[in-house]
């Protein structure tokens, strides 16, 4: 186990909650409303003071997660990493739009009027991340756990994430083989998103649905038990080619969800546990992810023939279809759900009054949603909704996103509310482990902030079941397998400011 990678996480994440910190925030908040208030009459003029007022939250909260670690500072907390790929997805192409550097698109920008309020609730949702996770740091110092004995994972803990990730590919190439090489081919991205539409089969569709879910509890109990006895992601080059072959089968599937829930779980072992990621690699990752996204969206209806795949980007660079803007663009989505769900609900759709949130508690139960949705005390989630009111049942599923879910619920308040109670999940989780820093914690903890990353494009009742998967799944291991101790050791924790 790499001491120093682990213990600077596990220090940060003990670090007291700062009063004055939660003040600026509920003052960010005020003054996001001042400027929703004045000019909301007036969309054009409030896009860019609204983004303006983000970006500042934004910079100013890198500066206080970073400020008390210079030497040491953690690029990648939870908070951070949430920070990024929730402006990227929210704000991505309404600040270039802002700056006047692409277009208006009427594919995201769905409601001229309703911008200014769409900004609105997507700032709310942010102040109310950040505020949450802030309020749910420990109220004061206490490093004494830090030099208490720690336990590392047995071996068996590798053997069932391996386990884990041999099921998921035995369960994805099977469900491909049921489809048929030749159907996907003829309907590509459409075949595998809507599978039931080809393969009616309650049993396939069910692995169908699951299938990544599986690689993705296997990766992280793998590398996160690899990491904390070995120091190193992968132990196995076995493992390294089985998960980059299901990888590439993703790629080519034109699936790209998958692809972050995948990336996430290592990206946050790699560095919390083996090696902190420089901030110039972390850029680099990014760009590049982006235009994978991109290249991805551009060819995703001809999965599985590579040669027309690039003759298909070959032929939008030349045409200039594909340019840098493109990957922006792609993840203007997220604005687009949030344009639309503030313009219509309430003066069209009444308020959801927790109804989705109901939903979401009611997935806890594996299975349990199946039978609440035939009996009508379930109703179709957010993303379902959506798609089908303003797209078309025959649309492919329009993902919703958590700051549209928490107004749609209640409007302003919810958009607060629901993120607020996702930063304090997030921290507890960081907390929880720091002090019991364990495999088992391990697992929890990660399994649990990927599918909070993940609920930045999708709605909270795909949030629940994971969580409810994830710790059965830990506490079984934990019962068979369990940990082994390690000796304690002395810090050198004046090295730290506070």
């Amino acid at each position: 186990m790499n001491k120093s990678t682990t213990e600077i996480f596990r220090v940060q994440a003990l670090t007291k909650t700062s009063w004055l910190y939660q003040c600026w925030l509920f003052f960010t908040a005020l003054l996001s409303g001042v400027v929703y208030g004045m000019l909301h009459e007036s969309p054009q003029a409030t896009v860019k003071y609204m983004v303006a007022v983000y970006y500042l939250i934004f910079a100013l909260h890198v500066l206080h997660r970073t400020k008390c670690f210079r030497q040491q500072a953690n690029v990648l907390s939870p908070d951070i990493l949430f920070s990024i790929l929730y402006t990227l997805f929210h704000l991505g192409y309404i600040t270039l739009y802002a700056l006047n550097i692409v277009p208006y698109e009427s594919d995201i920008i769905f409601y001229k009027a309703s911008i200014s309020k769409a900004l609105f609730v997507i700032n709310l949702g942010f102040i109310g991340f950040l505020s949450g996770y802030e309020f749910a740091a420990p109220k004061m110092l206490d490093f004494s756990v830090l030099q208490k004995p720690r336990r590392i994972p047995k071996q068996g803990w590798l053997l069932a994430g391996v386990s884990l990730i041999i099921t998921s590919i035995v369960m994805h190439y099977g469900v491909l083989l049921v489809l048929g090489l030749s159907i996907f081919k003829s309907h590509g991205y459409t075949a595998v998103q809507n599978l039931d539409r080809y393969v009616d089969s309650y049993l396939i569709n069910l692995l169908w649905s699951q299938n990544v879910h599986v690689m993705v509890l296997g990766i992280t109990i793998y590398t996160a038990a690899s990491a904390l006895r070995y120091g190193k992601l992968f132990y196995s080059k076995f493992v390294t080619v089985l998960v980059s072959l299901f990888l590439f089968t993703i790629i080519l599937e034109g699936n790209r969800g998958p692809i972050l829930m995948i990336l996430i779980p290592i990206l946050l072992v790699r560095h919390y546990f083996v090696r902190p990621i420089s901030l110039k690699i972390l850029v680099v990752l990014a760009v590049l992810l982006l235009f994978v996204f991109a290249a991805i969206g551009v060819v995703r209806t001809i999965a599985f023939e590579p040669e027309k795949m690039m003759e298909e980007l070959e032929y939008q660079a030349q045409s200039e279809q594909l340019t840098w803007a493109n990957p922006f663009i792609e993840m203007g989505g997220s604005f687009l759900v949030v344009n639309i769900t503030t313009h219509e609900v309430p003066e069209r759709e009444p308020f959801w009054h927790g109804a989705s949130w109901r939903d979401a508690i009611i997935h806890f139960v594996p299975f349990l949603s199946r039978y609440t949705l035939a009996s009508g005390i379930s109703t179709w989630s957010p993303s379902v909704w959506i798609t089908t009111t303003f797209f078309g049942k025959e649309s492919a599923g329009r993902a919703f996103t958590v700051a549209a879910e928490g107004y749609l619920n209640f409007g302003f308040v919810g958009a607060f509310a629901e993120l607020f109670l996702l930063g304090v999940f997030a921290r507890w989780l960081t907390v929880k482990f720091s002090r019991n820093p364990s495999m088992f914690w391990a697992l929890i903890m990660l399994g649990c902030l990927g599918p909070i990353m993940m609920v930045i494009r999708n709605h909270l009742a795909l949030l629940t079941h994971k969580i409810t998967l994830v710790v059965i799944i830990a506490i079984v291991i934990q019962l068979f397998i369990g940990d082994e101790p390690v000796e304690s050791y002395d810090m050198d924790l004046e090295s730290y400011s506070y």
